[in-house]
């Protein structure tokens, strides 16, 4: 495999976080900063894959402001949208989360051009080795995430769960990027990765949004307030670790 293959990729996958910033820029519709940090993280995932078989480190730094900031304003979206569905909540927190969500969404907007700057300087300056991939190389590195993931299943522990999902997406993002015939060559149990990535999805949802809430600091807010989701939350990482427990993958 030719490693133009996984730098064309990084390179689409760039183009679309500036096509996103500009339609964010007219719209504010909430989805694209989702689709924009989906497209940073394939293409960390390529940088990522190549500083492991040449143990050195490919930077993205220029990229990380803008992951960061569109990932604030997301997280306060996520966390409106469970808190919302629970019964009783006092709508005097949920404004004031929507009055914080309102400023950092304008200032993100005030700063997408430097933030288009950076991705294009990112793009222009890719300086990914030119060279053939081996099969064998793309096969070892998998199997040595893969073995990694599965040290952290056991554990029990939140944060290992949420370091194991964000490998697994990583992995899954180059798997993606690989011809076919490689993707055959790595007998991935793709249909249960994907199903556990979902679980886990839904659960960090749920986790994020209480560290959220709990870091704002409102006035007046109650423990109790956040029992229900932190019920819901309980459940589902009772739910994901049993799964992981259960299901090779």
């Amino acid at each position: 495999m030719k490693s133009a293959l996984l730098i064309n990729y990084a390179r689409e996958h760039l183009e679309s976080v500036e096509k996103h910033l500009a339609a964010y820029r007219e719209d504010g519709e909430p989805e694209r900063l989702h689709l924009l940090r989906v497209d940073i993280k394939k293409t960390k995932a390529v940088f990522s894959f190549f500083g492991s078989i040449h143990q050195q480190q490919y930077s993205d730094n220029r990229l990380r402001p803008l992951f960061h900031k569109a990932g604030g304003i997301r997280e306060t979206d996520i966390c409106l949208s469970l808190l919302v569905a629970i019964p009783g909540f006092p709508e005097k927190f949920i404004l004031q989360l929507e009055n914080e969500k309102k400023k950092r969404k304008e200032q993100f907007v005030k700063n997408i051009p430097r933030y288009a700057r950076s991705v294009i300087n990112t793009r222009a300056k890719i300086s990914l080795p030119d060279e053939t991939v081996h099969k064998r190389s793309v096969i070892k590195y998998f199997k040595t995430e893969m073995r990694k993931v599965k040290k952290i299943t056991g554990t029990g522990n939140r944060e290992d769960m949420h370091r194991l999902r964000m490998r697994l997406k990583k992995l899954m993002y180059l798997y993606d990027a690989l011809p076919v015939k490689i993707q055959d060559d790595l007998k991935l149990n793709t249909r249960e990765i994907n199903k556990l990535q979902e679980k886990a999805g839904a659960w960090h949802d749920s986790y994020s949004s209480i560290g959220f809430i709990s870091r704002q600091k409102i006035p007046g807010m109650k423990p109790g307030y956040l029992s229900g989701l932190e019920e819901k939350e309980k459940k589902q990482f009772k739910e994901l670790v049993k799964k992981l427990r259960e299901k090779d993958i």
